[in-house]
């Protein structure tokens, strides 16, 4: 009897265990990071760049997937730009990004200006060096973005 009892009770704590532990792997779940760059792959200052983004989270303890998006903006024009990082906003909708991370001026002006629904809802994170947002004529609510550099703009 005692047997059957410990059977039973077994039976009843193995789903409240998996349960458990199911929650617990769930708070460990790959952050997603989208990172937007302004140039092309090979563009040279980005070599590193994303492997030092990698280093950088597991130093952290954060899991991390990691998808840039190359704008490429030699080879576009203002329009263009927008709808191609409209588009890929559209396409990585779906993977839901938890933060954007955009890098240099013409990919913050692209993303900014494209008007995606999808930047309503992420935290964007600026890296470089940028005039101020007038001067691109964005009249969109800025205090999503901030500026990762530990210099100031006047020491820059």
């Amino acid at each position: 009897m005692a047997n059957t009892s410990y059977r039973y009770l077994f039976l009843l704590l193995l789903p409240l265990f998996l349960l458990v532990a199911n929650s617990c792997e769930r708070s460990t779940t790959e952050k997603r990071i989208l990172i937007v760059q302004s140039y092309e792959p090979d563009f040279q200052a980005y070599k590193d760049i994303e492997e030092a983004f990698k280093k950088g989270f597991q130093k952290e303890g954060i899991p991390a997937s990691i998808f840039t998006f190359y704008l490429n903006c030699e080879a576009y024009q203002s329009l263009e730009e927008k709808q191609r990082i409209y588009t890929e906003l559209n396409t990585l909708s779906l993977w839901k990004p938890d933060i954007i991370i955009v890098n240099d001026d013409q990919a913050t002006y692209s993303l900014l200006a494209c008007e995606h629904p999808l930047l309503d809802s992420v935290p964007i994170v600026f890296t470089g060096s940028i005039l101020t947002y007038p001067d691109f004529g964005i009249s969109r609510t800025i205090g999503k973005t901030s500026n990762l550099s530990s210099e100031s703009w006047e020491n820059a």
